[in-house]
């Protein structure tokens, strides 16, 4: 049957069968048609090819959202999988404190992102060309917020966007904001994602937040403890923390307007403030941080809203990671939440807990088992490729 339908198809023939069609190119009277059998080799390289597209790891994944206040929860995050990639992010909504919005902000943020990410097909290896593709999809949303019909009714609605993009062995983090993104390597923690906080320049220039006081380590090992005037007045960018040095300017920018403006603030006030953002009353465009790192086999990843960095020290979160050592996302996911709900409701110094929306999502990279290649091939019925009558 198949052999007349091609012999309709080009107007001739079938030929005599002679027991050797699937040797060559079928013939019909008066037509070719190229319909060679595929070598092994061939075969081989079509599959090899196939995975090359694919993302090398896989993920274990696991998210978790605990709202402050039940209903009114302003954060949002993203998981998302196509094979090639996978987008991990937080979003926390700003703006509850002053009318709300906060949730819908995050919301047209994150369907906006997600849309024009997941549409990517292949990320430009030259970092500049990365970044400014990046900086084009945020703005977009940046503007896509500013124009909605609910920016009338809440001017000073805003979000914060921490992504994850893992593509080509590679994790591209996406930050604008002060919601972050951390890895989990050898039992080491590190936050590898750029922040708009003050609390983060203080940090980043050595300086310690715990239980509400702020110090820094003397030479001779001793902790001085120092206000947050004097924090800031010493306190400068690092260059090599930002990817221009358009950003470090904005930055320092910032932190002379809180000196100026706020003066001696609470370390709990601070938190609130970021310095950073996408936001519908703002006229100036969002500025985004892109970083991108190797992925290994084993590596594990959470992007996590303040709601929990701000209760809970890096180094404590290590340890608990530690502990868990072997537990699934979801474990781990979850015994994050739970940790950063019980920081939360302490009350052992007023500026040491800041009740707020938790929102984490955790994922493991797996690389896929390059064996399944050579076994797929395999399993591979070549006679099904062959087959045409």
């Amino acid at each position: 049957m198949f052999k007349e339908g091609l012999a309709k198809l080009f107007g001739g023939k079938p030929k005599e069968s002679t027991g050797k069609e699937n040797v060559g190119p079928i013939m019909v009277e008066g037509a070719e048609v190229l319909f060679e059998k595929p070598s092994v080799e061939e075969e081989t390289t079509r599959k090899i090819d196939a995975e090359k597209k694919e993302n090398p790891f896989s993920f274990e994944t696991a998210e978790v959202s605990v709202e402050k206040t039940k209903g009114k929860g302003e954060d949002r995050t993203i998981v998302f999988n196509d094979g090639k990639k996978s987008i991990y992010a937080v979003l926390d909504g700003m703006g509850g404190q002053e009318g709300g919005g906060g949730d819908v902000a995050a919301q047209i943020v994150k369907e906006s992102f997600l849309r024009d990410v997941s549409k990517i097909d292949k990320f430009p290896e030259d970092e500049s060309e990365l970044r400014s593709m990046l900086n084009e999809i945020v703005q977009k949303a940046n503007k896509e917020l500013q124009n909605s019909p609910t920016s009338a009714i809440y001017e000073k609605m805003g979000t914060t966007l921490t992504a994850v993009i893992c593509h080509d062995k590679k994790a591209t983090i996406v930050s604008v904001g002060d919601s972050k993104a951390y890895r989990m390597r050898e039992g080491k923690l590190e936050q590898i994602s750029d922040e708009d906080s003050v609390i983060y320049v203080l940090k980043k220039n050595g300086y310690d937040i715990n239980m509400g006081i702020l110090s820094t380590v003397m030479p001779d090992g001793s902790r001085h403890e120092i206000t947050l005037n004097e924090a800031m007045r010493s306190a400068k960018h690092t260059a090599s923390e930002f990817a221009t040095e358009e950003s470090k300017m904005a930055s320092e920018k910032i932190v002379k307007q809180l000196l100026t403006g706020f003066g001696e603030m609470s370390l709990k006030s601070l938190r609130n403030v970021n310095t950073g953002g996408i936001a519908a009353g703002e006229k100036n465009p969002p500025y985004i941080h892109v970083r991108t790192y190797d992925v290994q086999d084993g590596d594990e990843y959470f992007v996590t809203s303040d709601g929990l960095t701000d209760n809970c020290l890096d180094q404590n979160i290590e340890q608990g990671l530690n502990k868990l050592e072997g537990k699934s996302s979801d474990v781990k996911a979850q015994e994050l939440a739970k940790f950063g709900k019980k920081m939360q409701d302490r009350t052992v110094h007023p500026d040491a807990n800041k009740p707020d929306d938790i929102s984490i999502v955790y994922f493991k990279a797996q690389e896929k088992n390059k064996s399944k290649i050579a076994e797929d091939i395999e399993e591979l019925n070549i006679e099904d490729i062959q087959e045409v009558g």
